[in-house]
């Protein structure tokens, strides 16, 4: 990303959020500290992507809030290898959001 910097200092007065991104091609989460907080970052996979790796393949991220808009759970719904259910898989979490 080329404004990177910019957007990690446009983040940095937030206590608590949610930051999605796509164009990766795996589904990953990672949390980014800020001067207040804590965001959580998580990225989708390409949605049309036949793949035997579950954080390539395709399916959908599931995200639920509470009433104060905090983060209660983050999941994710892929295809099975058949392609006629969806299975509910851990995202991969990364250490640093770097």
């Amino acid at each position: 990303m080329v404004d990177a910097g910019s957007l990690r200092r446009t983040l940095q007065g937030l206590s608590r959020g949610l930051v999605l991104y796509g164009h990766t091609h795996i589904r990953v989460r990672c949390r980014l500290p800020t001067a207040s907080g804590i965001l959580d970052v998580v990225s989708a996979s390409g949605a049309a992507l036949d793949h035997r790796d579950e954080a390539v393949r395709a399916g959908f991220n599931r995200y639920e809030f509470d009433d104060d808009g905090r983060i209660v759970s983050v999941e994710a719904h892929v295809i099975d290898p058949s392609g006629q259910r969806l299975r509910l898989t851990a995202i991969t979490e990364r250490r640093s959001c770097l």
